[in-house]
């Protein structure tokens, strides 16, 4: 995780379970989100509002949402690398898309992120346990970034 005075950076490296293709789907921006598909999820909630959901799937495919809406299509720039046996993510989110002003000092925001993983239904990895409701904020860590 790192920032600069417009965007959050976020990059991850998941080794994948038992060298075992993910399963993805090829489809548009925010389509079909119920298709049991591996993806990465970055959860953000700043002052309390409702979580924005950031993901990620194999195919380069993004999904977010607000407040459970997937009609919300911020701007944002993600990229994924696939081996035989690692995943490697990468996006920016604007600081105004995370209703943030850029322009004052970057609050502290409640923060998640976990890996579903299809294969294995129902199952995911998280940093932050939720127990059960993975847009649950007030079960997300603390992020504090520093200027």
């Amino acid at each position: 995780i790192a920032r600069d005075t417009d965007h959050l950076y976020l990059s991850l490296s998941c080794d994948l379970p038992d060298s075992q293709a993910s399963a993805a789907w090829i489809r548009l921006r925010d389509k079909d989100t119920s298709v049991p598909e591996d993806r990465v999820e970055w959860a953000i909630s700043v002052g309390g509002d409702a979580p924005r959901i950031f993901s990620l799937t194999p195919t380069g495919a993004m999904l977010d949402q607000k407040d459970g809406n997937p009609d919300w299509n911020p701007t944002w720039q993600a990229a994924q690398v696939r081996t035989p046996d690692r995943w490697t993510l990468e996006c920016a989110l604007p600081f105004s898309e995370l209703g943030i002003d850029p322009a004052r000092p970057v609050p502290h925001f409640r923060f998640n992120l976990s890996w579903r993983y299809a294969q294995t239904p129902n199952h995911r990895w998280t940093w932050s346990v939720t127990y059960g409701d993975p847009q649950n904020p007030d079960r997300f860590g603390n992020l504090i970034l520093m200027p």
